[in-house]
């Protein structure tokens, strides 16, 4: 039964992936966003930053590129927000006027 059901929800997804191939690039494969997260931690004995870890699962790896034209317009969301609030006391939970910038839509 339980078997039946991964077998559905696999088939399910192998078709939204195929309808869907720019929306599936990320570069982790089968490594958890938690996964990247803890061994980040271990690695700078902190937890990472937002940016620091969409980095580590967004770029290309070797390269300094971003896997995806949506993947850049979210790191250049993230870095106008660290720029607008340094101070997070101040931090807006969306800045729709960043978000406009960082993502070329009308207003």
């Amino acid at each position: 039964m339980e078997g039946e059901k991964w077998v559905r929800n696999s088939a399910q997804a192998k078709i939204n992936r195929a309808a869907h191939p720019k929306a599936n690039v990320h570069t982790s494969g089968s490594v958890s966003f938690a996964t990247h997260k803890a061994r980040m931690e271990t690695q700078f004995k902190r937890p990472p930053q937002f940016q620091e870890l969409f980095d580590q699962t967004h770029k290309k790896k070797g390269t300094n590129n971003y896997i995806s034209e949506k993947a850049w317009e979210v790191a250049s969301y993230s870095r106008g927000m660290e720029e607008r609030y340094r101070d997070d006391s101040q931090r807006l939970e969306l800045d729709p006027d960043i978000w406009i910038v960082a993502s070329g839509a009308p207003k």
